[in-house]
C-alpha cells in the first residue's frame, strides 16, 4: 500500500470477521484457527479505530474523530493502525458493489465474492476476482462422472463463458453420481441435458454445448483457442486422451487442468503452455528414472485391459471440487495454482492429500520441446493417432 492513505477512502472490517473483547485492554478479530488475531490495546485506541471502521466513514473522519478523542495521537498513528489492520487481512473497501444488489442477477454469486473478500486488501476491489470468473473462457471437456460435477460447480462459481463438449447418450448406470441427469434423460445427449441445466440454473450464462467426440488433437484446436482455461476429465481412449489434449493445449497455447479417479485415489495436475511442463514431458520423466517404465506401457497396451466403470459418487466428488477450485486459482491468480506439472493425490481410504510428484519442462520433449517421439519408447506404445 501507498505510504499516504487515500483520506477518502471509506475502509471497514470485513463483514466476515467478528471483532470481540476478551476483557478491557485485549480484543481478537476473527473466530477461525490460524485467521485470528488478538490485540493488546491498553488504552483501547485499536479497538476504537475498528469501531469507526465500520464502512460509514472515510479516512478522513477517522483521522477526525480519533484525534478528537485521543489528543496524542497524530494523522499518521492512525494510518498506521489501519495499515497494520489491513496487513493483517480484517480491511476491505466499502464501497457498494453490483454483487451487493439483491434485486440484481449478479447477487447469486454475493457469497463468492464474501469468500473472496478474505484475500481482498484496502488497496483492492473485493468484486474483482469474480469479475475475472465472469468474464473467463473455459472449455471444459466430458460431462461424464467427473465433467457432470464440474460443470455445476463452474455455473455455480459465475464461470459464464463455458463450452462444454461431450458425445455421449445417458445410461442408467451413470445415475450412482452424475446427478446432473435424471430417469427421464435417459437416452438423451449429455449436451442436450446440460444445455437445459444450464439455461435454467442462469439463463444469462453464455453456455455453448458441442456434440462431438475427440479422436485427434486436431479435432480440438478449434474448440480451444483463444480460451483462458481448458479441463479435461476425457479418459478414453486411456492415456492417449490425455495426450491429445496436452498437444492441443501446447499448440493452442491454452493452460489446461486434468483430473480422474482411480480405485482408491484421485489426481489431478495441470500445464501451463510455455512455463511448466507438459503431459508428455512426465513420460520424459518417468523414463528418465524408471528403466522399466516404457516396459509397463508396453506391457499395460498389449493387455488390452479395459476396466469396467468403478465409480463411487462421494469420491468422485471430492477430486472434483478440488479440479474446480483449482480452475479458479488458475483464471484468478487468487492462490497460486497447486498444480502445474504437479501430481496432487487423495486417498479416499484415508481422507489425506499428498504432493504426488512435479516434473520439469524438457527441451527434448517431441510435444513441448524440440525432441524425437523416437527417442521415447514409452511413446511409441500408444496406439491410435495422435
Amino acid at each position: 500500500m501507498d505510504q499516504c492513505l487515500n483520506s477518502q477512502l471509506y475502509p471497514r472490517i470485513k463483514p466476515i470477521y467478528p471483532v470481540y473483547k476478551l476483557h478491557d485492554g485485549l480484543f481478537r478479530i476473527g473466530a477461525q484457527l490460524g485467521l485470528t488475531k488478538q490485540y493488546r490495546d491498553p488504552e483501547n485506541q485499536l479497538w476504537e479505530l475498528t469501531q469507526l471502521m465500520d464502512g460509514l466513514h472515510s479516512i478522513e473522519q477517522i483521522v477526525s474523530e480519533m484525534c478528537m478523542k485521543y489528543h496524542s495521537l497524530t494523522q499518521e498513528d492512525i494510518h498506521n493502525g489501519i495499515r497494520v489492520l489491513d496487513r493483517d487481512g480484517f480491511v476491505e473497501q466499502a464501497q457498494h458493489c453490483k454483487y451487493d444488489d439483491s434485486e440484481s442477477s449478479l447477487y447469486r454469486y454475493s457469497a463468492n465474492v464474501n469468500y473472496f473478500s478474505h484475500y481482498a486488501r484496502l488497496d483492492s476491489s473485493r468484486e474483482m476476482l469474480q469479475d475475472k470468473l465472469l468474464n473467463s473462457k473455459v472449455v471444459l471437456l466430458g460431462l461424464g462422472g467427473g465433467g457432470s460435477a464440474i460443470f455445476q460447480l463452474l455455473i455455480g462459481l459465475g464461470i459464464n463463458n463455458i463450452i462444454a463438449v461431450d458425445y455421449d447418450l445417458v445410461e442408467r448406470s451413470n445415475l450412482n453420481r452424475q446427478f446432473l441427469y435424471r430417469n427421464r434423460d435417459i437416452g438423451k445427449l449429455k449436451t442436450t441435458v446440460a444445455m437445459e441445466f444450464a439455461r435454467e440454473i442462469n439463463p444469462d450464462g453464455n453456455y455453448q454445448f458441442v456434440n462431438k467426440k475427440i479422436n485427434s488433437f486436431t479435432d480440438l484446436i478449434p474448440i480451444i483457442e483463444g480460451k483462458d482455461l481448458v479441463i479435461s476429465t476425457i479418459d478414453e481412449p486411456q492415456f492417449l486422451a490425455f495426450r491429445r489434449v496436452n498437444k492441443a493445449c501446447i499448440v493452442a497455447g491454452v493452460p489446461c487442468v486434468f483430473g480422474g479417479v482411480q480405485t482408491t485415489k484421485g489426481r489431478l495436475f495441470s500445464i501451463c503452455p510455455g512455463h511448466s511442463g507438459c503431459f508428455d514431458c512426465l513420460h520424459v520423466y518417468y523414463e528418465k528414472r524408471d528403466p522399466l517404465y516404457s516396459e509397463q506401457l508396453r506391457g499395460f497396451h498389449d493387455s488390452g485391459f479395459k476396466p469396467p466403470s468403478i465409480a463411487f459418487g462421494p469420491n468422485i466428488f471430492a477430486i472434483c471440487s478440488k479440479i474446480a477450485e483449482e480452475a479458479v486459482r488458475v483464471l484468478t491468480g487468487y492462490l497460486p495454482p497447486i498444480s502445474f506439472a504437479h501430481q496432487y493425490e487423495i486417498d479416499f481410504e484415508t481422507g489425506s492429500w499428498s504432493d504426488f510428484n512435479s516434473w520439469p519442462k524438457y527441451p527434448d520433449c517431441p510435444t513441448c520441446g524440440t525432441g524425437e517421439t523416437a527417442n521415447w519408447p514409452s511413446l511409441s506404445y500408444y496406439r491410435g493417432e495422435l
